[in-house]
This record gives structure tokens, C-alpha cells and sequence, in this order.
């Protein structure tokens, strides 16, 4: 994944084969990952627990890759997260 500047502070929940899954993200890189959880409501509670996390929801380029790869990877495909910046 190209590492692509400015990064922006933000947080995306996604849904994925096996459950809704949060990222957050600050201006260096990934920040939370919180794994499966049956709604969206309980993964925004998950990552909102945590200092740090933007209530904003534009993601760079970096996260809209790194979002289709979390999708691929629930979905059982092999995936490369070496390029994530954290």
C-alpha cells in the first residue's frame, strides 16, 4: 500500500463476512483495529472508548486500501497488511 501524505485523523466502521470491524487512524498511520462485533452501534462504542479516535469519517487513500483488504482478508483471502502504516 503506498504510503500517501497528508494522512488525516479519522475512523471507519466496515462490515465484513464475518461482522462489523472498526479502524481508526491518526495522522502517522493506524491507530485501532477492533475486531468483529455484531453491529456497527457496538464497534463505534469500541473504538470511542479509546482516547485518541477522530469522529471524523474522510478517510485518504491509504485507509479506502486498507479497508477493501480487511474486507478480502474476513473474507478468507491472503492478504499483505506489511505496507499499513502504524
Amino acid at each position: 500500500m503506498e504510503n500517501a501524505l497528508p494522512i488525516t485523523a479519522g475512523h471507519a466502521v466496515l462490515e465484513t463476512v464475518i461482522g462489523f470491524m472498526g479502524i481508526a487512524w491518526s495522522e502517522k498511520g493506524l491507530i485501532r483495529l477492533c475486531l468483529p462485533e455484531r453491529s456497527r452501534e457496538a464497534v463505534e462504542r469500541r473504538l470511542f472508548r479509546h482516547a485518541g479516535v477522530s469522529t471524523s469519517t474522510e478517510q485518504p487513500q491509504w485507509v479506502v486500501e486498507l479497508i477493501a483488504s480487511i474486507k478480502a482478508y474476513a473474507a478468507g483471502e491472503d492478504v499483505d497488511f506489511s505496507g499499513v502504516p502504524v
